[in-house]
């Protein structure tokens, strides 16, 4: 007489589901059995009674979706609706039916209802700015804008700026041809807005003659212990200052947001992408902490856009504003 098994059920316990599942294999596989959970396989239940629900159309008339479509296709792309295939939909009869409401209307339709009802806003890229559009609103173009005075880089400006770009490979050191002075950060912006936007610097640079600045001294933000920013200061530059402070107040009226922090002016050398070689570059920024990079006439201030490109930002002129005329 053979041993039973310490698993195997006595004979009184035992049913013929117990018997089917053990042909073929002494034991259950407890891996399979966490396989079939985690791919969203149901577990059998022992009890032999089994509950059998209403279709879910006779209960729910309103949701029941009147597109059928075949079962591979179901499991692939979810609920008709565009709701996840999860536990807020049922599948019955190779249908898809969304227990979120509205469960019938095709996606093509709710997008055409949508943009009839102005509910509806298509953004598309397009070049050196972005188009949007929305229902009753005509298409306008925007770009990523800033107000600044260039800086001409001299000699020991683009040596420095070469040194930074040989001490870390964690640095993206800024083109010395792309050198400036931000005065006001807008963001994108709407091209219509262009003549606005000149006005106001206008107004705000009304009574400022050409001035000669300095550039000098490094320093890092937020500090030298954590480097996100590496930049020269600008000395001589309090026109700029006061012209940035009206601006800032005359731009918010156009919905462009207020500076949080107070202006400071500073010329932007690198950004800190990484965290390798960075004793080098506190090294470079404290041997060079006093030095004097030239001696600049400032005479114009410019609104600028800026397009990103794998290469990096380039900049281009969109206004002039010549100080003094």
């Amino acid at each position: 007489m053979m041993a039973r098994s310490l698993h195997e059920p006595p004979d009184a316990v035992r049913g013929p589901r117990d018997d089917i599942a053990g042909r073929g294999r002494p034991g259950r596989n407890p891996r399979r059995r966490r396989g079939r959970a985690s791919a969203g396989h149901q577990r059998r239940s022992r009890n032999p009674v089994r509950l059998r629900l209403p279709h879910p159309g006779a209960v729910l008339p309103r949701i029941r979706a009147t597109a059928p479509i075949p079962r591979s296709r179901a499991r692939s792309r979810g609920s008709v609706c565009g709701h996840p295939r999860d536990a807020r939909s049922q599948r019955s009869r190779g249908r898809t039916l969304c227990l979120w409401g509205g469960g019938g209307e095709d996606p093509a339709d709710r997008r055409a209802r949508r943009a009839s009802s102005g509910t509806l806003r298509r953004t598309r890229s397009v070049r050196g700015g972005t188009e949007h559009a929305g229902a009753g609103r005509p298409h306008s173009v925007t770009f990523r804008g800033f107000v600044a005075v260039d800086i001409p880089p001299s000699p020991s400006l683009e040596q420095f700026a070469e040194q930074l770009h040989h001490a870390s490979a964690s640095l993206k050191v800024v083109s010395t041809d792309q050198l400036h002075l931000t005065v006001k950060f807008l963001g994108d912006t709407e091209e219509g807005l262009v003549p606005e936007i000149e006005g106001a610097i206008r107004e705000a640079c009304a009574d400022i003659r050409p001035f000669e600045i300095t550039v000098r001294e490094t320093g890092a933000f937020p500090s030298l212990s954590r480097m996100n920013v590496i930049w020269v200061g600008v000395d001589g530059a309090e026109p700029i200052g006061r012209a940035a402070a009206a601006l800032d107040a005359s731009l918010e009226s156009l919905g462009f947001a207020a500076e949080r922090r107070p202006w400071k002016a500073h010329v932007t050398l690198a950004r800190v992408k990484g965290h390798r070689d960075l004793d080098r570059v506190r090294g470079l920024l404290e041997a060079h902490r006093d030095d004097v990079f030239g001696h600049h006439r400032v005479d114009r201030i410019y609104l600028k856009k800026s397009v990103l490109t794998p290469g990096g930002a380039q900049y281009s002129v969109v206004s002039t504003v010549v100080f003094g005329e």
